[in-house]
């Protein structure tokens, strides 16, 4: 089992790649690929903004990890006031 400061490091050390934020595609992944013994949980760390191209709400995904019975904990990330869109 890791530890507490294995897990902060981890952590630390995630960068963000991309330039969309997709947050209901990340979590149907995550579901899919434990589809055979599904997480204990799963932690989104999100603005909770998705950008064009997200197909899903991220409500839809998580009442499916809600009927699999794997918990999600949302924690907020980023700025309350929305980027300027400079397109």
């Amino acid at each position: 089992a890791r530890g507490a400061a294995d897990l902060r490091e981890t952590i630390a050390a995630l960068r963000a790649d991309g330039l969309q934020t997709r947050p209901a595609s990340a979590l149907r992944t995550v579901l899919e690929e434990f589809r055979g013994a599904p997480p204990a949980a799963v932690v989104v760390m999100s603005d909770g903004v998705s950008s064009r191209g997200d197909a899903e709400r991220l409500s839809t995904v998580a009442a499916d990890a809600r009927a699999a019975a794997v918990p999600v904990w949302t924690v907020a990330v980023g700025s309350p006031t929305a980027a300027a869109d400079i397109d």
